[in-house]
């Protein structure tokens, strides 16, 4: 019977984050595992995965499925989960080479109700929102506090220790905005994301006085500016922050649609298609954002960001800026670039013959996956992913460990009849999922 979908990862795998029953770096992309099921499958009525999120070490997938009619989003793990990072059954095994069901026995805290919604991993740290109908979200967290990660105020221990409580809840209650306090029984978590240990929330609640506003909020590391301009009691900039505070309002007239984060630095983007930064530019992440106009998506690696912008000719191409010593930008450079870092103009990525349009981007470390048609056609034969920068683990899936300095096609799904829907890019890790239905929605 042929495969109606598939899930494939390439890359650094020390401690099985690829989820294909080993421990060793794979060099060209290979089926996922998930425990109980034939490897290369997913679980039985499984529609889609949703969303596939890496810290260091581990690995969280996030799947809907269906039963009897009804469809709800399940979260499994694999890889490290020797800080908590996976829940309580992992983190007592420490490791797990293939996808296990994650079970945070939700009932035992009250919360036997609610349904997963959101999951997001930083270093050694998982996020997860939880919903339900009629009730605020509730965003909780687990894992290493080595930095404010967690979001829970008291809770940091120093590096390389972990909480005692399986997850902890991160409460927004003390959050005002322009001195009118949120209401606690009022928060949506619209989006999350994370760098390497900062976290970006965007939120909608309500206030005291009946006013509905839309904010994004942060915490982690902050010395660089990532979180806006914070300054700590001393009067310097605050290393880290332990629980949420408000970095901006959404202005109504153009409101943040997107955001992403590196590892020193974090970017939004706008309805408008504008673009801003916040925190680090020494490599030139953020240099010349300002001037990028119709921009639709947005991606980071730690050194670097990566805009979608469209060309205004029915096609899409990338501009990227930041690092550039693996290949990271997508494109030649002049002789004697080296040294340069931080005065590289944004400038769009060269695909061979300039032929792809871009259809979706994904960031990892410090390499780039792009799921591209070529121009002229939306057939599903022309349905690629190439795929630039920084390989050492082979998680380009090449076959080789060699930095790839201009985009090549890295897989295509001919052989499977499949085509590549979604990609993901993790710490030295990539991941594909194709089907065989081409709906473009992200």
């Amino acid at each position: 019977m042929p495969l109606t979908s598939l899930l494939l990862s390439s890359g650094s795998n020390a401690h099985g984050q690829l989820s294909n029953g080993t421990s060793e770096d794979v060099h060209k992309f290979a089926p996922c595992s998930f425990l109980g099921y034939p490897t290369g499958t997913l679980p039985p009525g499984t529609r889609r995965v949703v969303h596939i999120t890496s810290g260091a070490n581990h690995t969280l997938a996030l799947l809907e499925t269906e039963a009897e009619g009804k469809r709800h989003l399940e979260i499994w793990g694999c890889g490290d989960g020797s800080s908590g990072q996976l829940g309580s059954v992992l983190q007592a095994r420490r490791t797990a080479s293939v996808f296990w069901p994650i079970d945070l026995s939700l009932k035992n805290a009250g919360l036997d109700n609610y349904s997963y919604k959101l999951v997001c991993a930083s270093w050694e740290t998982t996020y997860i929102v939880l919903s339900c109908e009629g009730k605020a979200d509730v965003f909780i967290s687990m894992g290493a506090d080595d930095f404010g990660d967690l979001g829970v105020e008291g809770m940091n221990k120093g590096r390389g220790k972990q909480a005692i409580l399986p997850f902890h809840i991160v409460s927004f209650d003390h959050l005002t905005l322009e001195g009118v306090p949120v209401r606690k029984d009022s928060i949506t978590v619209e989006s999350l994301v994370s760098g390497q240990h900062h976290v970006v929330v965007q939120l909608r609640g309500t206030l005291v006085n009946g006013k509905e506003v839309t904010f994004v909020a942060g915490w982690g590391t902050s010395r660089h500016g990532q979180l806006g301009n914070l300054v700590s009691p001393g009067g310097g900039p605050t290393p880290f922050l332990t629980k949420p505070a408000v970095i901006s309002i959404d202005d109504s007239h153009d409101r943040i649609i997107a955001h992403a984060l590196g590892s020193q630095h974090t970017v939004f983007l706008y309805a408008s298609g504008k673009v801003s930064g916040l925190g680090s530019s020494r490599r030139g992440q953020l240099q010349g954002l300002e001037n990028v106009k119709h921009a639709t998506g947005l991606g980071c690696t730690w050194n670097g960001t990566y805009l979608l912008v469209n060309d205004g000719q029915g096609d899409t191409r990338v501009i990227a800026a930041g690092s550039y010593m693996h290949g990271q930008l997508g494109r030649e450079l002049p002789v004697g670039t080296s040294g340069l870092a931080g005065t590289l103009k944004p400038s769009a990525v060269e695909f061979p013959g300039d032929t792809q349009s871009v259809k979706s981007i994904a960031c990892g470390t410090e390499h780039v996956l792009a799921i591209c048609t070529s121009k002229g056609t939306d057939r599903s034969p022309d349905v690629a992913v190439w795929g630039w920068g920084w390989n050492e683990h082979g998680n380009l899936g090449t076959g080789s460990t060699n930095n790839i300095f201009v985009p090549v096609k890295i897989w295509t799904g001919a052989e499977e009849d499949l085509i590549p829907v979604r990609v993901w890019g993790g710490s030295g890790t990539s991941w594909i999922y194709a089907t065989h239905d081409a709906d473009w929605v992200q």
